[in-house]
C-alpha cells in the first residue's frame, strides 16, 4: 500500500487532505453505510410531512416543528446522495473489472 495512494492513506497522515477526504467518501466502499440512514431519514422526512410537520428531535438538542423539518430535510438530502454516488462509484468499479 503506497503512502501516496489517496484511497488507502490514513487520516491521520499529515499529507492527507481534502481532496483525499472526497476520494474516500465517493469511491463506492460508503454504499451501505450511507444507504442504511438514508432510507431512515427517507422514513422519517415522510413521516414530518405526513404530520403536518408538527414533529420535534429531543436528542442531542430540543428542536421542534419547522427547524426539525429542514434539519432532517438537508441531513436526507445529504445521505442520500452520498449513497447514490457510491453506488454509481461502485458500479462503475465493477464493469472495469469486467471489462
Amino acid at each position: 500500500m503506497s503512502q501516496k495512494d489517496p484511497e488507502n492513506k490514513d487520516i491521520l497522515d499529515p499529507s492527507f487532505n481534502f481532496s483525499d477526504f472526497l476520494i474516500q467518501t465517493t469511491d463506492g466502499r460508503l454504499r451501505w453505510l450511507a444507504t442504511i440512514p438514508g432510507m431512515i431519514s427517507i422514513g422519517f422526512f415522510v413521516y414530518l410531512i405526513c404530520t403536518d410537520k408538527s414533529g420535534a428531535l429531543y436528542f442531542p438538542l430540543h428542536i421542534e416543528a419547522n427547524a426539525a423539518f429542514w434539519l432532517i430535510g438537508i441531513a436526507t438530502i445529504v445521505w442520500v446522495a452520498l449513497a447514490i454516488v457510491n453506488w454509481i462509484a461502485c458500479f462503475r468499479k465493477r464493469n472495469n473489472i469486467r471489462q
